[in-house]
């Protein structure tokens, strides 16, 4: 996650982002990339388990 969010922050920096993408946008893209990362990671354990 801490790659991701390094990536967006550098291209938001340098101007690299899309138009459609404001800070609401990137808020929402960080926070649904870190839902599914958790989700990822839940499952992986949960098959470690079994």
């Amino acid at each position: 996650m801490r790659i991701f969010q390094l990536g967006l922050s550098a291209m938001v920096a340098n101007g690299h982002v899309p138009s459609w993408l404001d800070d609401q946008e990137s808020e929402k893209l960080l926070m649904e990339t870190g839902d599914q990362l958790l989700l990822a990671e839940q499952i992986k354990r949960k098959e470690d388990k079994q």
